[in-house]
């Protein structure tokens, strides 16, 4: 199918041949969210399924995001040359009584377009998922605007006081090993508590409690046959 048949097949999705269908089914398949092949799809299978829902009038309504124009073309194919296809010489003539002459676009038949309505109602406009990627982006673009000027005020910085002078080497490990060595011993003595192993003890975390047990037996080695009869109780829970 070449670019003139494709809007032929627009112009009059009614016409469409088994092989032209077959074709407008792949490009779907191929690119799902194609408006222009979604509506064919939805207007012709309409036609088939005398206005029952179907699976390509779901996808046309994600696709497109004018809901009255979607409407317009899946009952009345012939919306789409009027007034964006007309050619320049041929004006679309206006009377008092147009609106009596064609009346099947104002009023489309009620008995048919339940389903249409309730799959243009039930389908999210994805206008709404545009906005929020917009503002993600310009959320980006402000936190790599606020980076820059950091980065500037911190070079202007050191042009005007010099960069800080660096530590000996020796010095700086020294000074990352003490500073390792004290957070590391903050963080356990912090946890190693009684109170800490029978909360994991009701939590079923023996292993962990018996960790803790063991460990306040050499920060209270006064407590030591106490925190050891606790284990003795722990081993005997998990025989």
């Amino acid at each position: 199918m070449n670019l003139s048949e494709l809007v032929a097949a627009v112009k009059s999705p009614a016409d469409l041949s088994p092989t032209q269908y077959g074709y407008l089914v792949k490009l779907h398949e191929d690119f799902p969210y194609c408006a222009v092949v979604n509506l064919v799809l939805a207007h012709h299978e309409r036609q088939r399924s005398q206005g029952k829902r179907t699976n390509c009038l779901h996808w046309a309504a994600i696709s497109v995001s004018d809901r009255r124009y979607l409407y317009d073309y899946v009952h009345d194919a012939t919306v789409f040359s009027a007034p964006a296809v007309q050619a320049a010489d041929q004006p679309v003539a206006h009377s008092e009584n147009a609106a009596e002459e064609s009346p099947s676009l104002a009023s489309p038949e009620e008995n048919e377009d339940g389903a249409l309505r309730e799959a243009l109602e039930s389908t999210p406009d994805f206008s709404a998922g545009y906005a929020v990627e917009s503002a993600t982006a310009a959320d980006e673009e402000g936190d790599a605007e606020t980076s820059s000027r950091l980065d500037a005020l911190i070079a202007k910085f050191d042009e005007g006081h010099g960069r800080l002078r660096a530590l000996p080497q020796d010095a700086e490990e020294t000074h990352k090993k003490e500073d390792l060595s004290k957070s590391s011993t903050e963080l356990k003595m912090n946890l190693v508590t009684e109170s800490y192993a029978k909360l994991l003890t009701l939590q079923g975390k023996t292993a962990k409690a018996k960790e803790i047990y063991e460990q306040l037996m050499v920060k209270f080695p006064n407590k030591k046959a106490y925190f050891a009869d606790l284990i003795a109780g722990l081993d005997k829970k998990e025989e």
